[in-house]
């Protein structure tokens, strides 16, 4: 009788013991269980985060070309301020001021139509002429002002008594690259007509462009922009190309 007591004592504290372990390892599983859960879910955090960040990526450039016209820049009589491959938006149907970097009609040497991007020196009425190298503007009342080198290749251009006034709907461009801009300063380019305006580039694209450039470098932007332009003559194209030149 002691000994079937014994027993009985001895299995009764085995099976204690194996419900123990049996409940440290349930727990531990648990535990295990609910890690893996917690790192499951990390992953799909990152993925909602980054598919939020592209989403408000597109509906703010989708509202961005609703509001303004994009253009891209190709060539360099621009640099340092604009560069080949820059994406900006341009306000239309608005008048240039002064130093504005505008989109307008030109002619190339072959006398081919395209838009260039170019910064307005003057306006109707505006003298232009050089001294000591420097580009002067001298508008009506006011004093004269210096619009940076008048370039290397232009040495020849006319001095204040043989400055050139601006007609009237017309505008004197310059590239800020002075060295490699075909512009105003041009006998064969002259002047351009404001008929041939396309718009004014928004000096917040410009403060922003190393951005855009990556974002619509992101979107493969320029294969659209391509397959709307005449690569030989670069045409400014549907959607927003031009060339500086």
């Amino acid at each position: 009788m002691e000994n079937t007591i014994h027993t009985n004592i001895i299995l009764s504290e085995s099976m204690q013991k194996s419900d123990i372990s049996t409940e440290v390892r349930r727990k531990k599983t648990n535990k295990k269980g609910k890690k893996k859960k917690k790192w499951y879910f990390i992953p799909l955090i990152i993925l909602y985060v980054l598919l939020a960040i592209v989403a408000s990526l597109v509906i703010t450039l989708f509202i961005l070309n609703i509001l303004f016209q994009g253009v891209y820049v190709s060539g360099a009589s621009m640099e340092p301020t604009l560069e080949d491959g820059d994406f900006l938006y341009m306000r239309r149907r608005v008048s240039p001021n002064r130093d504005d970097i505008i989109v307008i009609q030109a002619r190339d040497e072959k006398g081919n139509n395209l838009f260039v991007i170019k910064r307005v020196i003057g306006l109707a009425g505006d003298k232009i002429y050089q001294e000591n190298g420097q580009l002067v503007r001298q508008q009506m009342g006011k004093e004269k002002q210096y619009c940076g080198s008048i370039g290397e290749n232009h040495r020849d251009f006319p001095t204040v008594t043989r400055a050139v006034t601006v007609e009237v709907n017309s505008v004197f461009v310059c590239g800020d690259n002075r060295t490699n801009s075909l512009d105003s300063r041009t006998d064969w380019f002259g002047r351009l007509s404001l008929d041939g305006l396309e718009g004014v580039i928004t000096p917040w694209s410009i403060q922003v462009k190393a951005q855009l450039k990556v974002i619509y470098k992101f979107f493969n932007v320029n294969q659209f922009v391509g397959n709307s332009m005449n690569k030989k003559e670069y045409i400014y194209g549907e959607r927003g190309y031009c060339k500086t030149i």
